[in-house]
């Protein structure tokens, strides 16, 4: 069986790089699919994780445990490289796909995987320990995948508006989707308390942005406040507090494994 792509595109994406995928320049062709495989790095990724991919009689992937020395390890606690491998394969192909942990314990928060075949997504990693993980995809498996639903991360803001709240607007801004925004604040507003949660991808890089045209942060707390004027936490990481005391114009943070 000849393959439109014979090999893998690796690319290293680095925490501070966004994420582009690779492609072929013909992929996908006609009568074609094309296979998108994404990890995001544990701690131990580098000596524990390999995979591979097979389809019909030609290996496509063949990612042996220990390649990925020197390419991981901890940045900071949010902020993770990543690799994606692409391929396109002709839709009558049969292929298995095999990703290891040696050690045995799976891959350790916030370490993911995810695999798609076409549009459909095929295999995620659900967060438990694991020596192999495999899936058949094509025409010729005896168990057909079904397609998974999204895995989603829970997003928790907190702000407490002070006694100018007409000052104050905030937006948290995930793959240039818009998915908390709050502003338009009157003296009514005075005081008062935000709290909205949301879900986003795990995947996603994400921008919290807080402005305060005053240029005096959240300062002008009312007397039995005390505390954080801005929290934000993220899959049950905190990503940003702060207290009353900060003064800012601008605040921004990005947050999440696609930055």
């Amino acid at each position: 069986m000849k393959l439109s792509l014979q090999a893998a595109h690796m690319v290293l994406l680095l925490a501070s790089l966004l994420p582009e995928a690779t492609y072929a320049e013909d992929c996908p062709q006609p009568g074609e699919q094309e296979v998108l495989f994404t990890l995001f790095l544990d701690e131990d990724s580098n000596k524990e994780n390999g995979w591979t991919m097979q389809c019909d009689d030609e290996v496509i992937w063949n990612v042996p445990t220990g390649i990925l020395l020197e390419t991981s390890g901890f940045r900071t606690r949010l902020h993770r490289p990543f690799i994606r491998n692409t391929a396109c394969i002709p839709e009558t192909a049969t292929c298995t796909f095999t990703i290891e942990d040696t050690w045995g314990d799976g891959l350790q928060y916030p370490g993911y995987y995810t695999l798609k075949y076409g549009a459909t997504t095929i295999s995620v990693y659900d967060r438990k320990p694991f020596t192999e993980n495999s899936v058949c995809f094509g025409p010729g498996c005896t168990v057909v995948p079904d397609e998974i639903a999204q895995d989603y991360d829970d997003l928790y803001f907190y702000l407490k508006l002070d006694a100018n709240p007409e000052e104050t607007e905030y937006s948290i801004v995930c793959g240039g989707v818009t998915v908390l925004e709050g502003k338009g604040y009157g003296e009514d507003d005075a005081f008062v308390a935000i709290e909205e949660e949301a879900k986003v991808e795990p995947y996603a890089c994400c921008t919290l942005t807080i402005k305060d045209a005053g240029n005096d942060g959240l300062k002008e707390q009312n007397e039995e406040f005390y505390g954080n004027a801005v929290y934000l936490d993220w899959a049950t990481h905190e990503v940003i507090s702060y207290g009353s005391d900060v003064e800012f114009g601008t605040l921004s943070i990005d947050f999440g494994l696609g930055c």
